[in-house]
């Protein structure tokens, strides 16, 4: 007897469907880690150009968190209140940075971003810049300029 038949048999259709199903599940691994590595790069691109614009905020003259009109009186951005910034002042440090000269009087500023939604709080950006010490008498808001 001559079996013309055409087709598939039903272990062909299976073994088919579970090679199908073991790329489909490859790919998807790597598509959900494509995804949560992007999310993270634009979070970190996000916290950098924010604290970009607060150090622009700064050199122009504004130390204080109250004054940086980018965040609210707690330090979290409007644009994004899950990012809080942290200013952080000390005097300068020979022992970190030999090269600079001790009579300059600079004030290191660090600046933080981090995110405040989550369990653990993780830092977004950091940035540290060194400034001219303000004189004793004067506060932040008479040193404030306008670039004409």
């Amino acid at each position: 007897m001559i079996n013309n038949q055409k087709g598939f048999t039903l272990v062909e259709v299976l073994a088919s469907m579970v090679i199908l199903f073991i790329i489909l599940m490859t790919f998807s691994g790597v598509f959900s880690q494509s995804a949560l590595f992007t999310q993270a790069t634009e979070e970190s691109l996000q916290a950098t150009t924010l604290v970009q614009r607060v150090v622009d905020e700064i050199r122009s003259g504004c130390t204080e968190i109250l004054c940086i009109s980018l965040v609210d009186d707690e330090g979290h951005f409007e644009e994004e209140q899950s990012l809080k910034l942290t200013i952080e002042t000390s005097e300068q440090n020979p022992e970190l940075d030999p090269e600079l000269d001790p009579q300059l009087g600079l004030v290191l500023i660090r600046l933080t971003i981090e995110r405040t939604d989550v369990d653990n709080e993780t830092i977004l950006a950091e940035r540290y810049l060194y400034l001219p010490k303000a004189n004793e008498g004067e506060n932040n808001e008479s040193t404030r300029h306008n670039p004409s």
